[in-house]
């Protein structure tokens, strides 16, 4: 019923030239038509989700059907909904756009309703920059928040 079943835990240096270390968890990924007890078993581990920092909802554009993709955009969603995430720390990641043409990932973006998305690659390394230079961006912004409170 989910695509991973566990979470995993790593460390990630934003900056070659710096020492700061972000920890980025892989929380289970989701498939459509989870039954509720599902979810239900598992939301301890997405509640884990309401202590991050930055929530990267990462959504597959190599899928083929618009539709299946905005219903688990919409799924993923209502679920972060649920658990009341703060919504100003998600972001949403476009992923494996080397399966992907230019033109079919701005027919996702309008679908989804997400304007000037991160766009990436894992595989081609393409968008790995942009992501790293705004989720330091961000958590720069947090720290300051926190130091001016």
């Amino acid at each position: 019923m989910f695509t991973t079943l566990s979470t995993t835990t790593g460390s990630q240096k934003l900056d070659d030239r710096d020492d700061a270390v972000v920890l980025l968890t892989d929380t289970i990924g989701f498939i459509s038509r989870l039954p509720v007890y599902m979810i239900d078993a598992f939301k301890s581990t997405l509640e884990e989700s309401l202590a991050a920092d930055l929530i990267l909802l990462l959504i597959d554009c190599s899928e083929h059907e618009t539709e299946y993709i905005r219903i688990k955009y919409s799924s993923c969603s209502d679920v972060l909904d649920e658990l009341k995430v703060d919504r100003s720390k998600v972001f949403v990641i476009l992923s494996k756009s080397d399966s992907t043409q230019p033109e079919r990932i701005d027919e996702i973006a309008n679908a989804l309703g997400i304007s000037n998305p991160i766009v990436i690659s894992s595989k081609t390394g393409y968008g790995i920059r942009k992501l790293k230079t705004m989720i330091g961006s961000h958590l720069i912004k947090l720290a300051i928040d926190i130091s001016k409170s």
